[in-house]
């Protein structure tokens, strides 16, 4: 049985659709036809009423002497004759010519239009006399008008009456056909949602089949714009050839990685020195060849290749053939991944990874909840832990519970602030209990605002702090050693320019003078560096007492009313009221005091102000002093409270400096559990700050005090 293609039953399903819209446009056609035919008559029937008044109202005006009225009775005579003809003929006027196909005029009008045809003979002749015969001779009324005016006006009423008879006669016909033609247009609607339900029907059934093919096709096509979009923009290069190695296909990736345009590379055979082949051994493409043409088999390997720049690169390659039917080779899809920025983050890693494993320092790397994932064998060399015995476990494994609650909460503030902690007096554990001393930094790794891992590196400074001790008790025993020859030489100085061994002349008094000047800078150096040793040898003795600091900044600057006045500066003091007394040890806040006030008025040119200020905080006191001195640089302000450091913008204005000073006030602050802080700028003035807590210090046994 032939099967009839889904082309032709749609085509049955059209033809016989179209045939029924013919159908109903000529039906339609034809009741608007009608429509506009009984319209036109009505209308004409309607004037015709209106004829026969108008020639009653001419034909009196004649008689009365308005002879211009016969031209117009003569014309109204005319067209109500015309519409009479109309009527009687069935309605063939001018106007409608054409559009009638059934005349109107059936056995139920035509007694009417003959009654109205009747008397209408009479109403001709009758106007006719009127305008035919003089309406009066000599004066003397004419009695025939006179006779045919009274005709008319006696019959005016019922020639109204006929013509109005004749128009409701036609409206009711036209009404009846419009009844008719409604009962047609609904039984071919009926028929036309019958034929359109069968049509729908028909259509459902005969395309269900098509439409499930359709959709398979549909997703088909799809999952094939799909697939070749993925091929498309694939980050490997992807190439499919036919049998004898002619490129017929090659996606993006591959001019991205070789540079040859796909234009320049379609129809050639791939592997040719020409395209980024001829890069390996002869040998290589023959048995690569061999297995994928004669023995059908994938090949995976590693090739070199060549750009069109000449450039030599390293990648990852899979060729496999496609097979038809018959188990023929018809063509081969090659995949190459380019290995050379891979090749290259693997060196660098390999060279990273020397780098950490034989560096000096410790390294750890921890997740943020501090889980170590790495040590290298400096880490494990200074603590003694092994790295499978570390590897797993929390980092905190290697405290030493030394660390102080304020600087523990000072790394965690850094690191979840994802910025680098550091320390350079850090404790750590060894894994058989003693401890060490380390410089330790901790970087957070933040990736997109998180924090991935920490880098920890710690360099053990035990041996450096040993020395540094060595160093400075070696000093503080050669500055004790230095005071007492100093001392011997500042008396013995004193006693000869006070005259007390003789009479010393002029030049004699200021040579004098100038030794016992520099034998006083060399005990004020002398005591620095045993003030030094002590804290740093950690000998230094607190002997914490309630004190008033306002007490103590107005005597230090009592004490230094002779070098205010030298440097002609003006020192302004503004104090707390309601200072409480703090326990500190007020010998070692005084040296805080004099330092800040005496480097002030120091630094300050003449004419500067100098202003020092005490307030109250929270859980402390802040002591500030400004100047509008020489400031410091801004490249040497992290030095500022190293030993021995002085800046270079002073170091000509004055010589008398130590470059102890602030290292000092920086540890005595440290002592009190305070904070000390500058700003600076040069040649503009500094202002440094100093934070007491109200716990103050505590009370240390030691063997030596500060000078």
């Amino acid at each position: 049985m032939t099967k009839i293609s889904i082309y032709t039953k749609f085509g049955f399903i059209l033809g016989f659709f179209i045939i029924i819209a013919v159908a109903n446009f000529i039906v339609i056609s034809y009741s608007q036809g009608t429509q506009k035919t009984d319209a036109a008559i009505i209308d004409t029937a309607g004037r015709q009423r209106m004829f026969s008044q108008q020639l009653a109202f001419y034909a009196e005006r004649i008689v009365r002497g308005h002879t211009a009225s016969k031209v117009t009775l003569k014309k109204v005579i005319t067209l109500y004759q015309d519409s009479l003809t109309v009527l009687k003929n069935g309605g063939v006027a001018p106007e409608i010519f054409g559009n009638r196909t059934i005349p109107p005029t059936v056995s139920s009008i035509l007694p009417v239009v003959q009654r109205v045809e009747m008397l209408w003979r009479e109403y001709k002749t009758n106007a006719e006399i009127i305008i035919r015969e003089p309406t009066s001779t000599n004066g003397v009324e004419n009695e025939l008008v006179s006779t045919a005016l009274a005709y008319i006006e006696q019959n005016a009423p019922e020639m109204l009456l006929r013509n109005n008879e004749l128009v409701v006669a036609y409206v009711q016909m036209n009404d009846a056909k419009q009844s008719q033609m409604n009962v047609i247009l609904l039984v071919l609607l009926i028929v036309d949602v019958a034929v359109f339900g069968l049509g729908a029907w028909l259509i459902l059934l005969i395309t269900k089949k098509g439409e499930v093919e359709k959709a398979h096709t549909e997703e088909m096509a799809n999952d094939l714009v799909k697939f070749k979009l993925a091929v498309n923009y694939s980050y490997d290069h992807i190439v499919i050839t036919d049998a004898e190695g002619i490129i017929l296909y090659a996606n993006q990736a591959v001019q991205r990685i070789t540079g040859f345009p796909l234009e320049e590379m379609m129809g050639k055979k791939v592997g040719n020195s020409e395209l980024w082949g001829g890069q390996m051994p002869e040998v290589f493409y023959q048995e690569l060849w061999k297995r994928i043409k004669h023995e059908k088999k994938a090949f995976i390997g590693q090739i070199n290749n060549r750009r069109k720049n000449g450039e030599t690169y390293h990648a990852q390659v899979t060729i496999s053939p496609v097979l038809d039917n018959s188990g023929e080779v018809e063509f081969f899809v090659g995949i190459e991944r380019d290995l050379t920025e891979r090749l290259k983050y693997e060196e660098q890693l390999r060279m990273f990874n020397r780098a950490v494993e034989s560096s000096t320092d410790g390294v750890l790397i921890s997740l943020p909840d501090t889980t170590v994932i790495y040590i290298n064998p400096t880490w494990e060399r200074l603590t003694g832990y092994s790295r499978n015995e570390v590897v797993g476990k929390k980092a905190d494994m290697l405290k030493s519970g030394e660390m102080s609650q304020e600087e523990h909460k000072r790394l965690w503030v850094s690191l979840n602030a994802k910025e680098t902690y550091k320390s350079e007096t850090f404790v750590n554990r060894r894994k058989d209990g003693t401890t060490y001393n380390t410089e330790l930094a901790i970087y957070p790794v933040v990736v997109r605002d998180k924090t991935e891992f920490y880098v920890v590196l710690q360099e053990d400074i035990t041996k450096r702090i040993e020395i540094d001790r060595a160093k400075t008790e070696f000093v503080s025993i050669a500055s004790h050693q230095l005071r007492t020859p100093l001392s011997a030489v500042n008396w013995y100085a004193e006693m000869i320019l006070a005259g007390d061994v003789g009479k010393v002349t002029g030049m004699q008094k200021k040579y004098l003078q100038e030794i016992y000047s520099g034998n006083q800078r060399m005990v004020a150096l002398v005591n620095a560096l045993l003030n030094v040793s002590h804290i740093d040898l950690g000998t230094l003795a607190i002997e914490p007492q309630p004190t008033n600091i306002n007490f103590l900044i107005a005597d230090v600057q009592k004490e230094l009313q002779p070098l205010i006045k030298a440097r002609r500066v003006k020192v302004h003091a503004t104090f707390e009221e309601k200072m409480p007394k703090a326990p500190l040890d007020p010998k070692l806040i005084r040296i805080v005091f004099q330092n800040l006030i005496s480097n002030a008025v120091k630094y300050t040119p003449p004419g500067g102000v100098i202003s020092i200020v005490t307030e109250l905080q929270k859980d402390g006191v802040l002591f500030s002093i400004s100047d509008t001195g020489y400031g410091i640089p801004a490249q040497q302000q992290n030095k500022i409270f190293t030993k021995l450091f002085r800046a270079d913008n002073i170091r000509g204005k004055d010589a008398n400096g130590t470059g102890l000073g602030l290292y000092i006030v920086k540890s005595i602050v440290n002592l009190s559990g305070g904070k000390v802080w500058f700003t600076s700028t040069e040649n503009k003035g500094t202002t440094f700050y100093v934070t007491i807590p109200f716990t103050g210090m505590t009370k240390k046994v030691g063997t030596k005090g500060l000078t």
